[in-house]
């Protein structure tokens, strides 16, 4: 049998050396027989699959093998020509685990599967601004691939993705640049000047950038070529900005005055209530609801949309400074910095203030976002440089990625799912 495979491969792939040429042998020492380089990442909507490069007589095409999660065995899906090394597989579901394999097809022989790959597809993707490597990355849904990283000279500092422009903007604190870049780290846009922001966030449906400046203080709205739209002068000392698309309006927390502003569309200021607040860190809309979440320091604090307290607080923190809220499970996710950073918390809160989960061992928890398709949490720790992603029941924590110190953390949102239309 072994001398019939021989003969096989030496008649359909013309191997002369056959342990050192040919990587379809099964006794070829780098390979095994097995296809080289397979990568399955997914995108919206389908999953992408790209192999090595070969070039062997008698080839007659790949066979690409999928099983999703649950199922006992594989499945041939397609078959691709011996000229193409990559395959887009769009008959997905979103949430679904799926295996790949691939083989290759020559003449009667098929060579051993290559390696497994596991990918989720998913609406989301998750960006990255890695302070320390200066580095922008974009992440799949399930956070398994990077499909593109940036370098940004002086280092990334925030990130806020445009969904509806498949890009992200990054600002550079160091070189006060700020940059527009796709999935896979091109750059779109590089524009200079802007000195001192220090938070930002996309409006999603106008596609515009709101930016909150610090020293002097000031909050602007640029639109997607990045020129300036408005600029309100009147709060202080601006840390934070929540964007709700939805009613086109941006709410802020002004640390110097300890208030939180509403400003429209245009710029105006519609609310400016303090409702004894004692140090706002951080800020995130209910938008279903109209509540609003603020980080307090040592509490956390429930207001209506009139800036009123609902009488939902909880008290006992240590340094409560990140919040943000799952719109589609009423879930609220917050930040306890503990003192020099060690032992940090994360918590997961019900809609009525009740702590549902307390996770611990964080050192020091630089940004938190929630991504609300599938309900996980994303921490960016930059006292042990990892990035977090906590599952949605808060039972679950995984390392993501290879990072240093993630600054800044954002999901990408596309398509329709619960909770878009509020």
């Amino acid at each position: 049998m072994r001398v019939r495979v021989i003969i096989l491969l030496l008649f359909f792939l013309g191997c002369t050396e056959r342990d050192r040429n040919n990587p379809l042998d099964p006794d070829n020492p780098g390979t095994h027989g097995r296809l080289s380089g397979f990568t399955v990442y997914s995108e919206v909507k389908q999953a992408v699959l790209g192999w090595d490069f070969i070039n062997l007589k008698g080839l007659n095409a790949f066979y690409i093998y999928r099983r999703e999660n649950g199922d006992s065995s594989f499945v041939r899906i397609a078959q691709v020509p011996p000229s193409v090394f990559s395959f887009k597989d769009n008959d997905v579901n979103y949430n679904v685990e799926y295996e790949y394999y691939i083989t290759a097809k020559a003449g009667d022989y098929e060579s051993p599967p290559s390696a497994i790959k596991r990918t989720t597809p998913g609406p989301t993707y998750t960006w990255v601004a890695d302070f320390s490597t200066g580095f922008i990355s974009c992440l799949t849904h399930d956070t398994r691939f990077i499909l593109g990283s940036f370098g940004i000279l002086n280092f990334p500092y925030l990130v806020a993705p445009s969904p509806r422009e498949n890009s992200a903007w990054v600002y550079s604190r160091y070189s006060d640049g700020l940059y527009k870049i796709d999935h896979g780290g091109n750059r779109i846009l590089a524009l200079s000047g802007f000195k001192n922001i220090i938070f930002m966030q996309a409006d999603t449906i106008h596609n515009d950038l709101w930016i909150a400046r610090d020293g002097p203080g000031k909050v602007d709205r640029l639109n997607l070529q990045g020129e300036l739209e408005i600029s309100v002068s009147s709060i202080k000392k601006p840390t934070r900005l929540t964007v709700d698309a939805t009613r086109h309006m941006c709410w802020v927390v002004d640390d110097s005055s300890r208030e939180i502003v509403l400003l429209s569309y245009g710029g105006s200021e519609r609310i400016r209530r303090g409702a004894g607040l004692n140090a706002p860190m951080d800020i995130a809309l209910a938008q279903k609801q109209e509540l609003i979440w603020i980080a307090d320091s040592s509490r956390i604090v429930q207001l209506d949309y009139n800036a009123e307290p609902t009488g939902v607080e909880i008290d006992g923190f240590s340094y409560v400074w990140l919040i943000d809220y799952d719109n589609v499970r009423n879930i609220c996710w917050a930040a306890d910095l503990a003192p020099y950073g060690y032992n940090s918390h994360v918590l997961k809160i019900s809609d009525q203030g009740e702590i549902l989960a307390k996770l611990d061992s964080f050192l020091y928890p630089r940004c938190l976002d929630v991504n609300e398709f599938d309900g996980s949490c994303l921490i960016g720790d930059i006292g042990n440089g990892q990035l977090w992603k906590i599952s949605a029941d808060g039972n679950s924590v995984n390392t993501v990625g290879d990072f240093a110190a993630p600054y800044d953390v954002s999901v990408e949102h596309h398509g329709h799912f619960a909770g878009d239309d509020l």
